[in-house]
Order: structure tokens, then C-alpha cells, then sequence
């Protein structure tokens, strides 16, 4: 489908049989009863009757993009929230149960596992049919990447590690790599991170930090 394009008009109207008689004479555009209230316009939009007076008289363009997420941050003052799973290695279903292969998800050493499962030792989808499905970013999870995937699935990603032992008062440091950004920004961005860290023994620790990142409109977004 195209980018960009206006795939959908609404018009909201308090006389919504004037409007479309009004149409009806200008286009050849074919119009039926959707719903009490409301008149599809074949290939063009709708005619939204307002059910009273306090509602405002406008016209809705919609628009398809191919990712929402960053169109709307290049509309000044958005906020735009995002939220980044990292595990440890485990099986598929039980969660508890850490593993470092698919036999330490099978009856013998998991008497708790369900049959068929397999531990998850790289990154993937987090959708419970789409854990097959390598991933190195969210845009690996979506439509028409993954054909399998539900709406806003993301991608997991997964620590080469089962288990982790910490001793009180030692700290270890789980990851360190550079993250990417596309460059769609048309004014500085300030971010707030939120890192949580669940535990199965020992409850759960947050911490945050703050900071600013400013666009390049020099450089132009990679072609995805």
C-alpha cells in the first residue's frame, strides 16, 4: 500500500442528508447506510451524523505511514513511550526454569515444563506463536516483516546467560553495546530511561537516567 497517502475521509456534519446529497451531484461516489448515524463513501470515507450540537463540524483526513511511532516524533511536543524486555536464558513456557539447551526444558530436568518446550537462548518475538522468530529490533516483530506476529509485539532480548548469582553488596554490569537511532527527529528529544530488574529470590530494583538528543537534519533516515 502506499505511504503518505490520504486513505480516509470523514466528515462530520449535523445534516448529514444535505451533505451527501450535496456530493451526489458534484461526484460519482456510491454512498450506503453502514450504521444508524453514519454513511460509507465507497473508495473515499465516511459521513459521521453528530448526535448533537456540542460536537464539533469538522473533516478527519487519515493517513497511512509506515511507522507511526516515528512519524509522530516529528510533531513537536510528542511523547513517546517504548519498553525494552531483556531475559535470561529460559525455557519457552516456564519462565523460572533457566536453561542453556532444549534438554533442560524436557520431563528429566524440568519435571514442571510442559511437553515440547525449548529454551530461549537468542533474541526473538515476544508473542507466545512467534518465539521462533529471530529479531534484532521491534521492526523485526511487525507487519509485513513477520507474518505470524500479533499487533505490538516487540522484540525480546536475550542475556547469554542462564543465571546470575550476586553476592550482597556486589553489582555486575549486563549490558554494554551502542543503539541505534533513525534519525526522524525535528527538534531535541529529551529522554527518560526507566531500567527494572526482576529477581526470583531477591524483589525487584529500579533506577532511571535522563538526557537530551539532538536531530541532524543533514542526515537523512535510513531507507528501511
Amino acid at each position: 500500500m502506499p505511504q503518505n497517502l490520504i486513505q480516509h475521509i470523514e466528515w462530520t456534519t449535523r445534516d448529514a442528508q444535505h451533505l451527501r446529497a450535496f456530493y451526489s451531484r458534484i461526484f460519482d461516489w456510491k454512498f450506503r447506510d453502514a450504521m444508524p448515524g453514519y454513511t460509507m463513501i465507497e473508495g473515499v470515507g465516511g459521513i459521521f451524523a453528530a448526535p448533537d450540537t456540542q460536537m464539533p463540524i469538522v473533516i478527519t483526513p487519515y493517513v497511512n505511514v509506515r511507522d507511526l511511532g516515528e512519524t509522530e516524533a516529528k510533531v513537536s511536543g510528542t511523547t513517546l513511550t517504548r519498553d525494552t524486555q531483556i531475559d535470561l536464558q529460559h525455557c519457552s513456557a516456564t519462565v523460572s526454569q533457566a536453561c542453556t539447551n532444549n534438554s533442560d526444558c524436557e520431563a528429566a530436568s524440568c519435571p514442571t515444563c510442559q511437553p515440547k518446550e525449548f529454551c530461549l537462548t537468542s533474541d526473538h518475538c515476544s508473542g507466545s506463536q512467534s518465539l521462533v522468530i529471530g529479531c534484532t529490533s521491534d521492526r523485526d516483530c511487525q507487519a509485513p516483516r513477520c507474518k505470524i506476529c500479533e499487533p505490538n509485539e516487540t522484540c525480546v532480548k536475550v542475556l547469554p546467560a542462564s543465571q546470575i548469582f550476586l553476592a550482597p553488596g556486589d553489582s555486575v554490569d549486563l549490558i554494554e553495546t551502542n543503539v541505534s537511532l533513525i534519525n526522524v527527529l525535528t527538534t531535541p528529544a529529551k529522554v527518560k530511561e526507566t531500567w527494572t530488574v526482576h529477581s526470583f529470590n531477591a524483589g525487584d530494583a529500579s533506577d532511571g537516567l535522563r538526557y537530551r538528543i539532538q536531530p541532524r537534519p543533514d542526515v537523512k533516515p535510513p531507507t528501511p
